[in-house]
């Protein structure tokens, strides 16, 4: 069985009309994992912004470079992986694009690098938990 972020994206690729269901599943999913009504409306704003003028029916088509994305991780991490500048990373787990085992990758080729892995965030850390997100930052950067 595919994890669940991948299951999503086979559903959303191979079932384009299914992705009200997705819609559905992901409203009780608020950012941050909190339960306000502020992480709703942040969802309920998204969407609306994704399915304008029937855009959520493209995600069939665009979510393709996801795939493309990962058969072709080393042009993207190719050049991070051989600059001298320190490094230091803050990783979202359960991003469904840059996948944590991308971050582990980055980490293994760099073993200079500094890598924060933050559990239940996204792909959006910064936005998703930002006090987690700002007590790991600054501990990269010194």
């Amino acid at each position: 069985m595919l994890p669940v972020r991948r299951r999503g994206q086979r559903a959303v690729r191979h079932h384009p009309g299914r992705t009200r269901v997705l819609r559905g599943r992901a409203r009780h999913t608020e950012p941050g994992g909190g339960g306000g009504r502020r992480g709703h409306l942040e969802l309920e704003a998204a969407w609306r912004l994704a399915s304008r003028d029937d855009g959520h029916t493209l995600l069939a088509r665009t979510i393709r470079y996801i795939e493309d994305r990962r058969r072709e991780e080393h042009r993207s991490t190719g050049a991070i992986e051989q600059h001298r500048s320190p490094l230091g990373v803050v990783w979202g787990a359960l991003d469904p694009v840059a996948v944590a085992a991308m971050a582990h990758r980055l980490a293994e080729r760099r073993p200079d690098a500094r890598l924060t892995v933050l559990d239940g965030v996204g792909d959006y850390p910064m936005l998703e938990a930002p006090a987690r997100f700002a007590d790991a930052a600054p501990a990269l950067l010194a």
